[in-house]
Parts: C-alpha cells; structure tokens; sequence
C-alpha cells in the first residue's frame, strides 16, 4: 500500500488567509544606485552634435558671399532693365506733353532724369512743370539750346516769303465828284405789296362755338348731331386746314338734371362725335382730344332753364 503524500505547505509569500504578501524592501545602503542618463549630452551625439570649430567659422564667410552674390544679381538685372525703363518713361513723357497741347518737343531720359529741348517761351515753362509732376521722373529740366520765339516766326515765314507773287495789282478805283446840292435828290418808289390776312385762330374757334351751341347740335338727351351742328364742324374742319400744326380740345359739358354719372357719360358721347365729324372731314384724328366733363364745371346757374342752356354746351380751344 503506497504512502500517503506528503502535505503540501503554500508558498512563503502566501499568508494562511490565501492573499499574497507584498515583496520586503530592500535593505538601503549607503550608495544611490546609478541611473542611467535619458538624455544624453549633444556632445554625445554623433548626428546631432556640434560641428566643429573648423566649420562654424566658415558660416559667416558663406552668409557673406551669399549676400554679395545676390546684390551683384540685382545690379546686373537692374542695369539690363535701365533701357527699357528709361525708353518707357520717354514715350509717357512725350504723351503728356501731347496731351497738353506741347507739339514739337524732344525728351531725352537720363536715369530718371529728363532733358527738354526743342521748346522755347511759355511751352517750355508749362513742358518743365508737367515733367516735374510726372510719375516716375525725379527731375525736369530745360537743355541748353533753345528755339528764340522769333527764330520759329521767321522759319515760320520763310516759305511764304520766297514764293514769288503771281498776283496783278488791281487798277485804282475812280471816284465820282461829289453830286451839287443843287441836284434833286433821287425818288425811289417801292413795289406794292399785297398781303393776306392771316384768320386769328383763337377768335374764329370762340366764333364757331358760339354757333356750335346756338344751333342745338344734339339731339335733346343723345349724342346725335344735328344738320346745323354738322354745318358748323364743317367751317371748324376748314379753319384747322388752314393751321396744319394745330391741336383742338373739344369739351363736352352739360347741366346737372340727372346723375352725375349720366351727365358724365353724356358729355364724353357728345365731345367723341363732334371728333369723329371732324374727322370724318379731313381733320388727323391725332389732332383732335375728346374729353367730358358732366356736370363739374358749370358758367351758368341751374336752378333757372336759362342757367341750364347755358351750362348745356361744346367748348373748343385750339394750341
């Protein structure tokens, strides 16, 4: 019969409750242990060290020959363009002075620096001013040799001058001895003359609406024209064939017996026939403006038969 195993026993760090003791701390002793270094000195590095001596001198010098380099670039591109800037500042120079009325002048540029020539007198003062304001010229001045004003009038003259004349002088003119105060003087009779009358426009149209209305035009109540009304129109047709030019306002108004708005209706019916006679006539309808009025505008009293007449009525008025 085998024996038994032997009891097992836990662990050295396991309590008899079954949790695990924490480790003891170590005994300290009198040196710190060495820690090692997390960031080590540049020196250390090979990559990233310093450079050498040796080298961090030589960066000056290369700055400095690179400084050289690119101001030598900028003079050399500078003095390629100057012709080119200077040709430009010409030409603007000279159209300014065009533009002022300045002919005749020559610019020469300098730099920025632009010579006039060619002008004399008040031209060259105003052609000196213009170019001192001018945008990219620092400064205009007058060259040395100058065009007097009388040397341009006698250059000016010189080809008239040596043409020869190939005019003939005419013969002096006669002179008549003075007439006697005795003589009679002379009689002049001027040719008759015979004129129209030309027709007042405005005082035939009163006339012709005066008759208009004394005739009874319409039919009482209605729109429709009467023989003696359209006798009249006639004589109104042939008096604005003599003004071509001429517009006519025909107005119909009537009295208040009604409705205002009957009387209105009314009298634009009886001022569109009278326009439409006229035009019937011969008369442009584009002359002629119809326009009713009713009612509103009465001359007369309506409260007599009299007053009523009056207000009953075609006004024409020519312009």
């Amino acid at each position: 019969m085998p024996n038994p195993p032997p009891e097992q026993l836990p662990p050295p760090d396991i309590t008899p409750g079954g949790f695990r003791q924490p480790p003891a701390p170590a005994a300290r002793t009198s040196q710190s242990p060495v820690l090692p270094a997390v960031n080590p000195p540049l020196a250390a590095n090979p990559v990233l060290g310093k450079p050498p001596r040796r080298e961090r001198r030589r960066l000056p010098l290369l700055l400095l020959v690179a400084l050289v380099g690119f101001g030598a670039l900028g003079g050399v591109t500078s003095w390629l363009a100057l012709p080119r800037i200077e040709d430009h500042l010409t030409a603007e120079a000279t159209a300014r002075l065009e533009e002022a009325g300045i002919r005749g002048a020559t610019v020469e540029l300098n730099g920025r620096t632009a010579t006039i020539s060619g002008l004399a007198g008040e031209d060259a003062e105003r052609a000196e001013t213009l170019l001192d304001a001018e945008w990219g010229i620092r400064d205009a001045k007058l060259s040395d040799t100058k065009f007097s004003d009388e040397e341009t009038d006698t250059s000016a003259e010189t080809p008239a001058a040596a043409e020869p004349s190939t005019t003939t002088e005419a013969a002096p003119a006669t002179v008549a001895p003075p007439a006697s105060s005795t003589q009679p003087p002379a009689t002049t009779t001027a040719p008759a003359t015979t004129t129209t009358a030309v027709p007042n426009l405005d005082a035939e149209l009163a006339t012709l609406e005066a008759q208009f209305n004394a005739s009874s035009p319409f039919a009482p109540g209605s729109a429709a024209l009467t023989a003696d009304g359209q006798a009249v129109l006639r004589e109104v047709a042939d008096l604005l064939s003599t003004f071509p030019e001429a517009l006519l306002r025909i107005e119909g108004h009537t009295d208040n017996e009604g409705t205002e708005i009957a009387n209105l209706l009314l009298s634009q019916a009886r001022a569109d026939a009278a326009a439409t006679e006229l035009g019937t006539l011969g008369i442009d309808p584009t002359r002629l403006i119809a326009l009713g009025l009713g009612e509103n505008e009465p001359v007369a009293d309506n409260g007599t038969a009299a007053g009523r007449a009056s207000n009953r009525r075609t006004e024409f008025s020519a312009s």
